[in-house]
């Protein structure tokens, strides 16, 4: 028969601040019917050989319903405020008791199976998203101007004369192509890289600061308008500084579409392409992209991608990467930080619509990624490791040291215990 004692004996370690009545478990199991699916309550009634259905039909007995609803209103506040704290930092695994878990706000674990499937359901995102979420704004002056940079009209350059002499030019080039120099006369450098433009204006002024020397430098860049199309969020004509380049003007325009193509960016110029821009070799390889400058009238072409893969599970960053057509499974999970220590490596899951119907899986081994191609809207899933431990066997219940333990050839379960025992059983 399952008496009073009983019941407490089942719930007791989960009231841990004082005993609680047998009003306020049966509210509490009224309000949160995970209970009974706690581990220790679990254990306590299968050490004394009662049901679940027993215990629940002895908490339906000799309590009024007005005195169980008081109860259960005070616990249900109990419940809410609970439920707002942080929870506990280990998670119930096993065997493993806990014995702060709270009455109030214990839930009973999804299944391995429930968990997969959440996450594989997850929406992802492109990864090369991230880098247009920067809010900086470019300021050009503050970097330094390369010497392959082609002085134009519009451009300043900043001239300062130290030594026997101290004086500061600000020189604008004018629409000839010339700045005036001071006690020299015009000089005309538009057109000239900027490595050329600082000798020649070096060797101009030492015609007459013949002891002094001099720091050049560009103070202000010109203006060029660029025009932006494709497959981007905000298409159009923009006004940027003539040291700008792709990456600039994607920051400006606040990036490109999900579906869009940042592998093979286009840039035209007077109606031919002059480049085509792997926007992965920066946030990949950390590496420059290729130094062209824009200039006016350039046009740059954002196309659709050909081959978007999405990867989820026991990777470095779960999101949609997009491929090249000679880039199979194994370049996908580099993009993704590689697998986990704890990812199985066998076993990975691809799932693919063909024909935009029928969805396909396929299960493969990592060591034949190398070779597995992969389709635009194809998901990978990386699954972990299996958590059940090798040649182990788990015990719990009231012992000093719950968990797996190791089994050898020579392990019997009368030796195991005697080991137990010569620690304690609680």
């Amino acid at each position: 028969m399952i008496n009073r004692f009983l019941i407490f004996f089942i719930f007791l370690p989960l009231f841990l601040s004082a005993e609680p009545s047998i009003s306020t478990i049966k509210a509490a199991v009224k309000a949160n019917p995970a209970l009974l699916e706690t581990p220790q309550a679990k254990a306590a009634m299968a050490e004394k050989g009662i049901t679940e259905a027993q215990v629940k039909e002895k908490l339906a007995q000799n309590t009024s319903s007005s005195e169980i609803s008081n109860e259960t209103a005070t616990v249900e506040n109990t419940i809410d405020e609970s439920s707002a704290q942080e929870p506990a930092s280990e998670s119930i695994k096993g065997g493993d008791f806990q014995k702060d878990i709270s009455p109030f706000t214990y839930q009973k674990d999804v299944s391995f199976k429930e968990r997969q499937q959440n996450l594989q359901e997850s929406k992802l995102s492109r990864y090369s998203m991230r880098f247009f979420s920067n809010k900086n704004e470019i300021d050009s002056a503050s970097l330094p101007t390369p010497d392959d940079y082609i002085v134009t009209t519009g451009d300043v350059i900043g001239v300062q004369v130290y030594g026997d002499k101290n004086q500061e030019y600000s020189l604008e080039i004018k629409n000839d192509g010339t700045v005036n120099l001071a006690f020299v006369g015009p000089a005309k450098v538009g057109g000239m890289d900027f490595k050329s433009a600082k000798e020649y204006l070096r060797s101009s002024l030492k015609t007459h600061y013949t002891t002094s020397e001099f720091n050049i430098n560009m103070s202000k860049y010109s203006t060029i308008q660029v025009t932006l199309i494709g497959k981007v969020k905000h298409p159009g004509i923009y006004n940027l500084s003539s040291f700008a380049t792709v990456k600039d003007l994607l920051i400006v325009a606040k990036g490109v579409e999900p579906d869009a193509s940042v592998r093979e960016i286009i840039v035209k110029r007077n109606s031919k392409i002059i480049a085509q821009i792997d926007f992965y070799k920066l946030l990949f390889d950390g590496n420059e992209l290729d130094r062209i400058l824009l200039k006016h009238g350039d046009i740059v072409v954002i196309n659709k991608a050909e081959k978007l893969v999405g990867i989820d599970g026991y990777v470095g960053d779960s999101a949609i990467f997009e491929l090249k057509n000679n880039e199979k499974l194994d370049k996908l999970i580099e993009y993704a930080g590689g697998m986990r220590p704890n990812a199985s490596k066998e076993n990975i899951k691809i799932s693919r619509f063909s024909n935009n119907s029928k969805l396909e899986t396929f299960d493969i081994s990592y060591k034949d990624a190398k070779q597995f191609d992969l389709m635009d809207g194809d998901k990978v899933y990386i699954y972990p490791l299996d958590a059940s431990a090798q040649n182990s066997v788990n015990i719990y219940g009231n012992i000093i040291r719950p968990g797996n333990y190791r089994i050898d050839n020579d392990l019997t379960l009368n030796s195991l215990l005697k080991k137990e025992v010569e620690h304690g059983l609680k």
